[in-house]
């Protein structure tokens, strides 16, 4: 923190929590609190709960939508690197 004292483990918990939930609630003013370090950490969480929003929201569209076609899969292949379009599975 820039004040030098540490945050309680309870407030450093819902920070973090709240954080990556992407739900935005605060127990402390971040911008005059944590040090740019923190604010980092804080940034790096968001993003993180972001891009488990996206991830999960695409699983659930495959999900319902019935999977992935041939074509899909071999881009999905692709994208991560994958000689075996057998282990790419919907």
């Amino acid at each position: 923190t820039q004040n030098g004292q540490g945050l309680v483990f309870i407030d450093a918990l819902f920070t973090s929590t709240s954080a990556v939930c992407v739900t935005g609630l605060i127990v402390v003013d971040t911008a005059t609190h944590f040090t740019l370090f923190g604010e980092v950490i804080i940034m790096t969480l968001i993003q993180l709960g972001g891009i488990g929003i996206i991830t999960f929201a695409t699983f659930l569209f495959l999900f319902i939508s019935g999977g992935l076609r041939v074509g899909q899969m071999n881009t999905l292949k692709e994208m991560i690197a994958e000689k075996n379009t057998s282990l790419v599975t919907a």
